[in-house]
C-alpha cells in the first residue's frame, strides 16, 4: 500500500528522475531510492532531492494511514517547507497541496517568506514580530 501511494505521489510532485520504494526491516521502514538500476544513497542526493523525497514519503504514509485507519483525521505540519526548493520545486510543492486537499488532508504549512502566496489556502494565519511583541492575523479563503 505505501508503495502504491509512492508511485502515485512520485506523479503529484514530479520526482521521476529516481525510482523509490519503502522497504521494512527489523528497525523500521527506509526509503531506497534507485536511478537505471543502481541503488543511490539518499545523502547523494541535492538538498532540493532530499526535500521533495521526504515530502514524498510523508504524503504516502499519510494517504496509506488513512486509508489503513478509514480515517480523514489525519493531518500534516511542515516546517519552512521552501527552504530547499527552487521555483520549479515551489511549483511541484503546490501541486501536492492542492491534492492533499482534494484528499480532505489537512496541511499546515509553516515558513517565514512569501514563495506560497499564490497557492489556495483554506486560510493563513500571519504572526509579526516587532521588538517588544507580536500581532496575528488570521485570514479565511
Amino acid at each position: 500500500l505505501v508503495n502504491q501511494n509512492i508511485q502515485r505521489y512520485k506523479e503529484v510532485i514530479n520526482f521521476n528522475t529516481f525510482d523509490v520504494k519503502a522497504a521494512s526491516y527489523r528497525s523500521g521502514m527506509v526509503a531506497v531510492v534507485t536511478h537505471k538500476d543502481d541503488e543511490i544513497p539518499v545523502e547523494s542526493l541535492s538538498n532540493g532531492e532530499k526535500a521533495r523525497l521526504s515530502l514524498l514519503l510523508l504524503s504516502a504514509l499519510l494517504e496509506s494511514m488513512s486509508q489503513v485507519t478509514n480515517s480523514e483525521s489525519n493531518f500534516l505540519v511542515i516546517d519552512e517547507a521552501t527552504s530547499s526548493f527552487d521555483a520549479s520545486g515551489i511549483k511541484e510543492l503546490s501541486a501536492l497541496f492542492r491534492h492533499l486537499k482534494i484528499l480532505n488532508q489537512s496541511v499546515f504549512i509553516i515558513t517565514h517568506g512569501d514563495e506560497l502566496q499564490d497557492v489556495e489556502f483554506d486560510g493563513s494565519l500571519t504572526i509579526t514580530k516587532t521588538d517588544m511583541s507580536a500581532t496575528a492575523e488570521f485570514k479565511k479563503e
